[in-house]
């Protein structure tokens, strides 16, 4: 509770248990919306013989390593 109280202060407004739910709902959608748009991607890629195969080996590798930069 005390990070959705801060993201509230940073934000400029109150904490309702509606405004927590809305965010969840929101950081929810986002992942769900960034692994389905990235799974598209790389199956559509594996159409291309070999070259979609690199690119998609190179989509599959940079998420993981982006994760280790945090």
């Amino acid at each position: 509770m005390t990070m959705f109280s801060a993201i509230a202060i940073i934000g400029g407004t109150k904490l309702y248990k509606k405004g927590v739910i809305d965010f969840l709902g929101a950081l929810g959608l986002n992942v769900a919306v960034d692994f389905v748009l990235r799974q598209a991607a790389k199956q559509l890629l594996k159409i291309i013989p070999i070259a979609g195969n690199i690119v998609s080996d190179a989509i599959a590798t940079a998420r993981p390593m982006h994760w280790q930069k945090r």
